[in-house]
């Protein structure tokens, strides 16, 4: 083992020693109804050799708390991330030129509600594409979190207070996590999940972070918030 893992190591339990110790009170976030109602609506596309089943999510207001403007807006970001599924984790292509011989290809994308109360509105958009004669399939996961009040997306880096130095936090909360869970060992390359922002979604009590979806693999962690509350961002949480 090198000295740069051992360091890390020691960094690793040290934080954790302080982060777990100061935040072991259960915590949910603070919000209790919905201000918007979620259906669905299924669409299928043939596209050459392609089939495409797109389940997309379409709001409805529950009330005067949403504007149209917002809710419109809100639905076209939707229904154009959700078609966009046609353009990427797809090998054949959707050969324009389609012959009788090409593969066939088909994909379905759905998507599930993470959490739907107060301003937040979060969901993962989920892609699984079927290449004809592949073992297995192709899979994308997305986080994507709308605040209410204005329709815009939030980013991860938006969830966290920028004074507090929250990158090193969450990286070392994220390979903490992963060790533990034996995704990777002390040996393997941590680099690989240090990242300038990550995919999420919000929970009741967790922040869920998608580190990969590709193929039959999946890492997917949830982090409490009460292991992260000194480094949340106050306006947008703890009001």
């Amino acid at each position: 083992m090198n000295k740069m893992v051992i360091v890390w190591i020691l960094n690793l339990v040290l934080f954790n020693i302080k982060l777990y110790t100061e935040s072991t009170e259960f915590y949910r976030l603070p919000y209790e109804q919905p201000i918007v109602r979620v259906n669905s609506y299924t669409s299928q596309i043939n596209s050459k050799n392609c089939t495409f089943q797109i389940t997309y999510p379409i709001l409805e207001s529950t009330g005067s708390e949403l504007s149209e403007t917002i809710k419109a807006k809100i639905n076209k970001y939707l229904k154009k991330v959700f078609f966009e599924a046609r353009s990427f984790n797809n090998d054949v292509a959707c050969n324009s030129k389609f012959r009788k011989a090409d593969l066939a290809y088909y994909m379905e994308v759905d998507f599930f509600i993470t959490y739907n109360k107060g301003n937040y509105l979060s969901l993962i958009y989920n892609a699984t594409g079927y290449p004809a004669g592949a073992k297995e399939p192709s899979i994308t996961k997305r986080g994507i979190t709308f605040n209410l009040k204005d329709g815009y997306t939030i980013l991860f880096d938006d969830l966290f207070s920028k004074k507090t130095g929250y990158k090193m936090n969450i990286e070392t909360i994220i390979i903490d996590s992963l060790l533990q869970k034996e995704f990777i060992t002390v040996e393997s390359n941590f680099d690989k999940y240090r990242k300038k922002s990550y995919d999420y979604a919000l929970f009741d009590t967790d922040l869920g972070i998608i580190l990969e979806s590709k193929n039959e693999k999946e890492i997917f962690l949830k982090i409490p918030y009460s292991s992260i509350l000194k480094i949340l961002n106050n306006e947008l949480f703890l009001n």
